[in-house]
């Protein structure tokens, strides 16, 4: 219960974070096309960014914050200063980047597919594993509680009985110990308990992995958008 908790806690601060910076974005007004490079997103992007892709996009976002003030800023002002170009003007600033067939919209392709491909390959080998071993778990407890709710009394004194008959000392010993009322309780409490948490646990690792496999396949298609801009 304490790691499904935790769990919990970290998707409680990814999400309430996301929405926190959705909400701020709006607030000073961050639009795209406001900067260049990984930061020219929207408020939306930059909720689904950090919802998707917490760690490096959330602190991004707080890197990327004073220069999104600092152009909007300095947008009017700058605004003043140069003239308005003729359609004339503004073709040739354009043709070379159209030509080249790489825009800084292809950059940012390939940077956040590589991003989304590497964490969610991570994601998905870790909640993968940790799913596998869970429902092994689950798997063996539930075989466990079964065998426990299948020993009658009867089945139980006859097992007692037996190991008492043993030549082993120790198979004695432990007979006497194990196939009592008491301790088959206390292994039925600790096969639910099992199934209990690896049941927790797979209620967030499940989402996790096809989050992860989204990831993947999101990172791929950025990255076929990435090469077929690279070869216009």
């Amino acid at each position: 219960m304490q790691t499904f908790s935790m769990q919990s806690l970290t998707w409680a601060v990814v999400i309430l974070s996301s929405f926190w910076v959705l909400m701020d974005a709006k607030a000073i007004g961050v639009r795209k096309g406001l900067v260049r490079g990984l930061g020219n997103l929207s408020p939306a992007g930059w909720f689904l960014a950090c919802l998707l892709l917490w760690f490096p996009a959330f602190f991004l976002y707080l890197f990327m914050r004073p220069k999104f003030k600092r152009a909007l800023a300095e947008g009017p002002a700058v605004a003043k200063r140069q003239p308005v170009a003729s359609s004339e003007a503004v073709m040739p600033t354009h043709a070379p980047r159209q030509a080249a067939g790489w825009g800084m919209n292809g950059v940012q392709a390939l940077v956040w597919g590589v991003l989304c491909v590497v964490a969610g390959l991570g994601l998905t080998g870790w909640s993968g594993w940790q799913s596998y071993q869970d429902i092994s778990t689950w798997v063996q407890a539930r075989g466990q509680l079964q065998e426990i709710d299948a020993l009658t009394p009867e089945k139980l004194a006859q097992a007692k009985q037996d190991a008492a008959q043993s030549d082993n000392p120790l198979e004695q010993f432990v007979g006497g110990f194990l196939f009592t009322p008491e301790m088959m309780n206390v292994a039925r409490i600790k096969a639910q308990s099992d199934m209990q948490t690896a049941n927790a646990n797979l209620q967030t690792e499940l989402p996790l992995l096809l989050l992860g496999l989204g990831l993947v396949y999101g990172g791929h298609r950025l990255l076929g958008r990435a090469r077929s801009r690279a070869e216009r």
